[in-house]
C-alpha cells in the first residue's frame, strides 16, 4: 500500500485600511486619459478600483480619466482602490475622492427666448416690469452677470436684481411715460445677457403699449342749433352729433345718450338724433337738452353737448273767431255820430309768424256800414262807420271774416246781427188835414 502525504498551504490575506481618503480636483474638460495621480509609488504590483469605474481608471498605477466629465451633471465621485503591494499577502485599501470643477462651458439663455409684455401708457418714470432672467448652467463664479439691450431705447432699460441659483433677475425699467395716443403703440428690444467670460444670450422682447382710458369722448362742434318743421315724417333724421375719443378698443368706443327723455326725439348709436313722437309747435316751439358721449373703458369717461332743436311753423291751423259768437245780435242805439261801439271782436291764430297774421273783413248789405278796429293781442271791436237810422235800416244782417297770411291761407267767419234800436228823434206828423166850420156857441161834438 502506497503511503501519499497532502500539503495545505493556506495563504492569509492581510488588509491594511488607510483611513485618510485620497482627494482630487479635476476640472470638467479634462481630456479622456488625463492623468490625475501617479500611484506606482505605493509599491503595488495591483490595483483594483471599486465605483469609480464611470468616472477614472487605474493603468500601469496611474489614475487616469476615463469618461467625458461635466461638472453641470456630476460634481463628485467616490469609490475604492485596493492596492495588492509586491510578493506580500497584504492590500491597501484607499477611498478616492472625485471633485469635478467647473469651467465656463455654458453661455446664458432665455427660456422662453421670445416674450411680450404689456405696459401700461401714463406709468411714471421708474416702473418696473419683472421679467424671467437668463440661465447658465455654470456654476455661480460663471454665471449671468449682466443685461444691456442691444440698441439704446428712449424709453427703456433693464437692469439686474439679485441674483438666484443659476438665474440672474431681469428688470425692465420706464425711463419715460408712455403715450398710447401719440407715441408708438409697440416696441421690440433685444436683450443680452453676459456671464463672467462675456459669452451671451439673447431675449427678444415685445413691448406692447396698452391705452389706458385717459381721454374723454369730444364733440365737434360742441354746440348744435337746429330746425325742424312740425309734423315731420316720424323716424326722420333732425341732425346728427359726431363725437370721437383719442382712445382705442373699448376705451375709445362711444355711446350717446340724452338727457331728457321727453322729448319726441331719440338718438341712434350713429349719433343721428331721430323723430320718434310727432312734433308740434303750438305744443312746444323748442327743445333743449344735452347728448352725453361716455366711453366703453372700465372706469368710463363722458362729455356733453347741448342740443337745441327750434320747431318751424306750418299753416296747419286756421284763424280762431272766439267773440261774437254765431247768429249774435248787437244793440246799438241808431245815432248821427260814427266809431260808436257796437260789440267786442276776440280772434286768435295758433299759428306763428305769418301763419298768425289775421285780417279782418265785414261782409253783407250796408256791411260799409260799420268797420273794425284792432286793440290789443287777440281784442278788438266793430263799431259804426256812419250814421244808422232806425227808421231807415233796423237790422243789419253781417258776417265777420278772418283771414291768415299762411299759404295756403285759412279763414274763418260767423255771421251776427246789429239790432238798431230807436231813440225819440222825430215828433207827431199828422198824415191828414180839412177844414172844418164851427158855429158860435156850439156846445158838444163838432162833426166834420
Amino acid at each position: 500500500m502506497v503511503m501519499r502525504t497532502w500539503k495545505l498551504f493556506l495563504y492569509v490575506t492581510l488588509l491594511f485600511y488607510e483611513c485618510n481618503p485620497l482627494k482630487y480636483n479635476v476640472k470638467e474638460d479634462a481630456e479622456l486619459g488625463y492623468q490625475i495621480e501617479d500611484l506606482s509609488t505605493e509599491g503595488c504590483s495591483q490595483y483594483v478600483l471599486e465605483r469609480l469605474k464611470g468616472c477614472c481608471k487605474v493603468e500601469e498605477g496611474k489614475l487616469l480619466v476615463d469618461k467625458v466629465l461635466d461638472y453641470e451633471t456630476t460634481s463628485y465621485y467616490s469609490g475604492t482602490l485596493k492596492c495588492y503591494l509586491n510578493a506580500t499577502p497584504y492590500i491597501k485599501e484607499f477611498t478616492i475622492e472625485v471633485t469635478i470643477s467647473d469651467v465656463n462651458d455654458n453661455e446664458p439663455f432665455f427660456e422662453p427666448d421670445v416674450v411680450t409684455v404689456r405696459v401700461e401708457e401714463n406709468n411714471q418714470e421708474g416702473k418696473v416690469e419683472n421679467l424671467q432672467g437668463a440661465t447658465d448652467n455654470d456654476d455661480q463664479a460663471y454665471s449671468v452677470r449682466r443685461y444691456e439691450l442691444s440698441a439704446p431705447s428712449e424709453f427703456f432699460e433693464v437692469r439686474s436684481g439679485s441674483w438666484y441659483p443659476n438665474t440672474l433677475p431681469l428688470n425692465l425699467v420706464l425711463k419715460k411715460e408712455l403715450d398710447y395716443d401719440k407715441g408708438s403703440k409697440y416696441y421690440n428690444l433685444t436683450v443680452i445677457a453676459y456671464d463672467s467670460d462675456n459669452k451671451s444670450g439673447e431675449l427678444t422682447l415685445n413691448v406692447e403699449v396698452i391705452d389706458k382710458n385717459d381721454n374723454k369722448p369730444v364733440f365737434s362742434p360742441s354746440d348744435y342749433n337746429v330746425t325742424v318743421v312740425e309734423h315731420t315724417s316720424l323716424r326722420s333724421v333732425v341732425t346728427r352729433v359726431a363725437a370721437t375719443d383719442a382712445d382705442s378698443g373699448d376705451n375709445g368706443e362711444i355711446t350717446f345718450t340724452m338727457s331728457d327723455k321727453t322729448t319726441p326725439f331719440e338718438i341712434k348709436s350713429n349719433g343721428e338724433i331721430v323723430i320718434f313722437k310727432d312734433v308740434d309747435r303750438e305744443v312746444k316751439d323748442a327743445y333743449l337738452f344735452d347728448v352725453i358721449a361716455t366711453d366703453h373703458g372700465e372706469f368710463p369717461l363722458s362729455s356733453k353737448a347741448i342740443v337745441k332743436i327750434s320747431v318751424l311753423d306750418i299753416n296747419d291751423n286756421p284763424p280762431e273767431i272766439l267773440e261774437p259768437l254765431s247768429l249774435f245780435v248787437a244793440q246799438v242805439s241808431e245815432s248821427n255820430d260814427s266809431d260808436i261801439f257796437v260789440c267786442s271782436v276776440r280772434i286768435r291764430d295758433k299759428d306763428y309768424g305769418v301763419n298768425a297774421t289775421l285780417t279782418v273783413q265785414l261782409v253783407g248789405i250796408h256791411s260799409n256800414k260799420f268797420k273794425y278796429k284792432k286793440g290789443l293781442g287777440e281784442l278788438g271791436e266793430i263799431v259804426t262807420n256812419a250814421p244808422l237810422d232806425r227808421e231807415d235800416i233796423s237790422l243789419y244782417t253781417l258776417k265777420l271774416l278772418v283771414k291768415d297770411g299762411g299759404t295756403p291761407q285759412q279763414e274763418k267767419e260767423v255771421q251776427f246781427q246789429v239790432n238798431v234800436t230807436d231813440v225819440n228823434d222825430n215828433p207827431p206828423v199828422f198824415l191828414n188835414c180839412r177844414t172844418v166850420t164851427v158855429k158860435e156857441n156850439t156846445v158838444g161834438a163838432v162833426s166834420s
